[in-house]
């Protein structure tokens, strides 16, 4: 039988973890590294999280309800479905590489200078976020949701997919490819021939 990871843990590695449908509640993780845990739709329920890593995890449709995420950092996770938007606001800080996010929600909340490194974000919503200074290098936003943002010298160089709703986000400093400013022109009803070898091929 798996240790239950119930309570409060510093400084330690957890390696199989299994929790997957289980609610953990008012847990305590400081340092600790999780390792091919099992966490499909766990209940994370005001847990705090600090200087923790998960990596090679399932967490698909997990919750994170009212907890602490500081400075958490997620490592080749299949985590598809999650609403991050029930997690305390003011103590968010969280780094994703190589991970699948694909129709994930994170509607109105403030993700300034979050990393999302070759990611799979599709379907992803963003309304309403403030991603200032955020970055998605290698990163699929097909399909995501861009809308009402604050995109403040972010980054979306290098993305596949992004469709940002121009009419109402806040731009400035904000970088794309050539191919996605083609794709924005046309979404505004404007054609540039100049850029023709930029769109998209079938």
């Amino acid at each position: 039988m798996s240790e239950s990871i119930q309570g409060e843990h510093l400084d330690r590695t957890w390696v199989g973890a299994q929790a997957a449908g289980e609610r953990v509640t008012g847990g305590e993780y400081e340092r600790v590294r999780f390792e091919r845990g099992a966490f499909t739709g766990t209940r994370f329920d005001d847990c705090r999280f600090e200087r923790v890593v998960f990596a090679h995890c399932e967490l698909t449709t997990a919750s994170f309800a009212n907890c602490t995420l500081r400075d958490v950092t997620f490592l080749s996770c299949r985590m598809m479905g999650i609403n991050w938007t029930t997690v305390r606001p003011l103590t968010l800080s969280m780094r994703f590489e190589q991970c699948r996010l694909d129709n994930s929600v994170f509607a109105g909340m403030k993700l300034k200078k979050l990393a999302a490194i070759e990611c799979g974000l599709v379907g992803v919503d963003f309304t309403g976020c403030d991603l200032s200074g955020a970055r998605f290098p290698q990163s699929d936003l097909t399909a995501a949701i861009v809308r009402q943002a604050t995109l403040l010298e972010t980054d979306l160089t290098g993305t596949r997919g992004c469709a940002i709703d121009l009419r109402t986000c806040k731009l400035g400093a904000t970088r794309i490819d050539l191919g996605t400013a083609a794709q924005l022109l046309v979404d505004l009803g404007l054609v540039c021939p100049d850029l023709d070898p930029y769109f998209s091929q079938d």
